[in-house]
C-alpha cells in the first residue's frame, strides 16, 4: 500500500491551514518551550501564544499539546 493509504490522516487534509505563525509556535512547542518562553522568543505576550495554540488546537482537532505536536509531525506539519 502507498504511505497514504496506509496512513489515512495523510489523506485528510486540515479544516483550515495552519498558519505560518501557528507552525512556529506550534514548532516550538514540539521543542518543549513553555507559553512563557516561546512568547519571549517570539515578541508576543502569553495571551497571544494561547490564542495561537487554541486556534492549532480547533484546526488539527486535538485538546492538548502533545497531540497537537503528534498531529503536527504526523501531517508533515513540523518535525522534531
Amino acid at each position: 500500500p502507498t504511505p497514504a493509504a496506509a496512513n489515512p490522516s495523510l489523506e485528510e487534509p486540515l479544516l483550515k491551514p495552519l498558519s505560518d505563525r501557528e507552525r512556529e509556535i506550534l514548532q516550538l512547542i514540539a521543542k518543549g518551550v513553555s507559553n512563557s518562553e516561546a512568547a519571549r522568543l517570539l515578541s508576543l505576550s502569553k495571551a497571544t501564544i494561547r490564542t495561537h495554540l487554541e486556534h492549532i488546537y480547533r484546526k488539527l482537532e486535538v485538546t492538548n499539546r502533545v497531540e497537537a505536536v503528534t498531529e503536527g509531525i504526523r501531517k508533515g506539519l513540523i518535525s522534531v
